[in-house]
């Protein structure tokens, strides 16, 4: 009898740890993704930021929303456990990227506009409230 108990109790706890798995994956996959979006906000405002003229008064605006989202982007990758070196790695793809996808030209940033302004509102947006709560002292090493 206590061998049956004990096969039982061996069965839920190894299926109880196989259920719990695809969830933890699920959710860090998930993280990771909104990392990523963050990264690539951030590179997106940054190269807004830089082409747009001196005299433009949205300017200052850009670019205090690119520094605001590097930040952002970096507090969530070490709260979720990135290496900074993996976050500033994305940073720099994103960026090299969309500088691609406009051939260079600041004439042509209409292009970015139209495929990361409304996404990385929001998503600027959403990260305000996923960073407000997470303290500094809290999030452990940033090199492992």
């Amino acid at each position: 009898m206590q061998k049956i108990i004990t096969f039982v109790l061996m069965l839920f706890i190894s299926t109880s740890a196989a259920m719990a798995d695809p969830a933890k994956k699920t959710q860090n996959e998930g993280q990771d993704k909104f990392q990523h979006e963050l990264s690539r906000c951030a590179a997106f405002y940054e190269i807004l930021s830089g082409c747009l003229s001196d005299e433009d008064q949205q300017k200052k605006e850009m670019t205090a929303l690119s520094k605001k989202t590097i930040q952002q982007a970096m507090q969530f990758g070490m709260k979720i456990n990135m290496k900074v070196d993996k976050i500033l790695t994305r940073l720099r793809s994103e960026r090299a990227t969309m500088i691609s996808d406009i051939q260079g030209k600041c004439s042509n940033y209409s292009v970015l506009v139209k495929q990361n302004f409304e996404n990385c509102s929001y998503v600027s947006t959403l990260a305000k409230k996923w960073v407000k709560d997470w303290k500094p002292d809290s999030r452990g090493s940033a090199s492992e």
